[in-house]
């Protein structure tokens, strides 16, 4: 698959995130550490990408998002305080098109 983005004039890879990944949450130790993880090896793709291809390598943290997974995990939460699937992913249309052209190696938040 990363041949294929290689090739390609304009090609992005966007990694999700979460902020508990950089700063430690109690009982999140797993999660985060895997978190943690995903952002390193997000920058460092970014600057192999970044030295011999046109392929921008970023991540996202879309925050709380109201899904079937987070009504599980949160069942008290109200999930008109939690921000719906549609507005998310203006953010992940945002950076993997060609509007963020020469952007490479950052971490968003939504």
């Amino acid at each position: 698959c990363l041949n294929l983005l290689m090739q390609s004039p304009d090609a992005s890879v966007l990694f999700s995130s979460d902020a508990v990944g950089r700063h430690g949450k109690a009982y999140w130790g797993a999660y985060g550490a895997s978190k943690a993880a995903v952002e390193n090896f997000m920058q460092t793709l970014a600057d192999e990408m970044e030295a011999n291809t046109r392929v921008r390598v970023n991540s996202l943290d879309p925050g709380p998002v109201a899904t079937g997974l987070r009504n599980l995990a949160y069942p008290g939460e109200n999930p008109q305080n939690v921000a719906s699937p549609d507005k998310v992913v203006r953010s992940h249309l945002y950076i993997l098109g060609p509007d963020s052209k020469g952007i490479t190696g950052q971490q968003f938040e939504n």
